[in-house]
């Protein structure tokens, strides 16, 4: 592993004989500076830069160092070239302590873009400055690669301090060297700033008006609100609560327990974003329990009471009755960037229909696809969108994967996937000796009798035929891929079926988010 590095400043005084009368205050500036260098933030990817060759592997560390500040969460967003370089892996280092909670979907999206983040739970006095290795990430040059300088820069980062307040600081990013490429021809890496001042922590606090389910909630008071990952979803605004603050010394210890614990349980039966449409978990000042929904998905009624009776068990397990309980919705704008990228995707292939994936006049043209059968759904908001990609698809997904399993068992088939386009894909080993025509009759058969199932019909599906030389590897289960709050991923780490991945080249949010996106497509 390579070294952690950590970024210092200083200046050197030359010649201070010269200038003794002013020593005094050379002295003050030189500590004044010193100091203020030294406490910066700063995040890098180490080695500044990689020299490969195509087909080679290489390792890149992501060190961080909060300076004087106490570290209590942290993200981090770095763009790549998909078309030069791939994830192989991603390996949490000494910089993430036992007990934290690992940012939703965090990885790679196999599109260019990983995200990566977590957050501490611990006793507000046990924060502390945090420096050393974040992430190591294993990269492999593809092997087509030209010789050229390509670059591994940070798109965002956030750090938070104990108060949820952002650090300031710079990121740094590495160049990848592919090649034999001339001295003068190896550019810099980007260098970014993150982190702002935050004037108080007022800001944060949304107007609660009162309850109309008998809350105890004063009209016009104000509360500041702590969420997962220390985000504050955008146009956040009350819809309902339920309960009262208990008079209890240890409630807001137990706020944090209970807050803790119907995450989890929220998290393990799909009520979270992706799945679900929860965005956040949290708490405010005022000592109930917040949860947020994602405004476009269109909350109903019935979903507050299934929520609150989860709510309701956990606080019964802590003996604690009529729990207070705030529901609200809000945005948050890296979830509907993601949706939107698929909304555009989806609406593409509608105009130019699935027919033009075999049309070798076409843009979206693939030579390797034999056939095609359904039709894309029509699909025109970011709740068709959700409907289609994050729950349909993926219970027929779910439930036909022990049929599809079999196919891929026997090396007929080399691996299944849904596309950003809306259409399932089926690649088909070449090498086997099957009657192709048969063999996707069969498996349109499966995939559209669990489509019924789901209320749907004439789902859209690809078959391709490959070579298992340079196949993809079958994804990993669903299972695989829960960690804490069993997430949607993308094209190299998925919410899949066993046997029948998600090919989703999209990383999207579930609970609290704190990274921005600029919201430019990556390819």
């Amino acid at each position: 592993m390579v070294p952690k590095k950590t970024v210092t400043g200083g200046y050197v005084m030359r010649s201070i004989n010269n200038y003794f009368k002013y020593s005094a205050l050379a002295l003050l500036v030189l500590v004044a500076a010193t100091v203020n260098a030294s406490a910066a933030a700063s995040v890098l990817i180490s080695p500044e830069s990689s020299t490969v060759s195509p087909g080679e592997t290489f390792n890149v560390d992501v060190n961080v160092n909060s300076g004087i500040d106490e570290l209590r969460a942290l993200s981090v967003m770095i763009d790549y070239n998909p078309a030069v370089l791939e994830v192989l892996s991603i390996t949490e280092e000494d910089l993430i302590v036992d007990g934290s909670l690992i940012e939703p979907e965090s990885g790679d999206n196999g599109d260019g873009t990983i995200i990566y983040g977590f957050a501490t739970l611990t006793d507000e006095n046990s924060y502390a400055p945090g420096s050393g290795t974040f992430i190591s990430i294993e990269f492999q040059v593809k092997n087509t690669i030209e010789d050229d300088v390509y670059h591994l820069n940070f798109e965002n980062v956030k750090l938070k301090d104990r108060n949820n307040d952002e650090i300031q600081g710079t990121a740094t990013g590495s160049s990848v060297i592919i090649g034999e490429v001339a001295d003068g021809a190896v550019s810099p890496p980007e260098v970014i700033d993150f982190g702002s001042p935050v004037e108080s922590k007022s800001s944060d606090s949304s107007s609660v008006s009162t309850s109309t389910m008998g809350s105890g909630i004063e009209t016009g008071q104000q509360f500041s609100y702590e969420y997962i990952f220390g985000s504050h979803p955008d146009d956040y605004h009350k819809l309902v609560s339920r309960g009262i603050v208990p008079n209890e010394e240890e409630w807001d210890n137990n706020l944090l327990i209970l807050e803790n614990n119907v995450k989890n349980e929220l998290g393990d039966k799909g009520y979270l974003f992706s799945k679900g449409k929860i965005i956040s978990v949290g708490a405010n000042s005022g000592g109930y329990l917040v949860i947020v929904f994602y405004e476009p998905l269109m909350v109903e009624g019935a979903e507050f009471d299934e929520v609150y009776e989860i709510v309701r068990q956990n606080a019964r397990e802590m003996n604690v009755s009529n729990v207070p309980t705030e529901f609200g919705q809000g945005t948050v704008p890296e979830v509907s960037t993601r949706l939107q990228y698929l909304l555009q995707d989806a609406q593409t292939m509608n105009d130019i229909k699935l027919e033009s994936l075999m049309d070798n006049e076409s843009s979206l043209y693939d030579p390797e696809i034999i056939a095609i059968a359904g039709e894309v759904p029509i699909i025109n908001n970011e709740k068709e969108c959700w409907q289609w990609y994050y729950q349909d698809s993926y219970s027929i997904s779910l439930n036909m994967s022990d049929s599809i399993d079999e196919y891929l068992q026997n090396g007929t088939l080399l691996g299944t996937g849904l596309s950003t386009y809306g259409y399932f894909e089926v690649k088909i080993n070449e090498e086997a000796d099957i009657d192709r025509k048969s063999l996707i009759a069969e498996v349109y058969d499966i995939v559209n009798t669990e489509a019924i199932k789901v209320g749907l019909s004439n789902v859209p599906v690809v078959f391709k035929v490959a070579s298992p030389d340079v196949a993809e590897d079958v994804l990993a289960s669903t299972e695989d891929e829960i960690i804490d709050y069993d997430p949607v991923s993308s094209e190299s780490e998925s919410q899949q079926a066993p046997g029948f991945g998600f090919l989703i080249s999209i990383l999207s949010i579930s609970l609290v988010y704190f990274a921005v996106f600029s919201g430019k497509r990556k390819y």
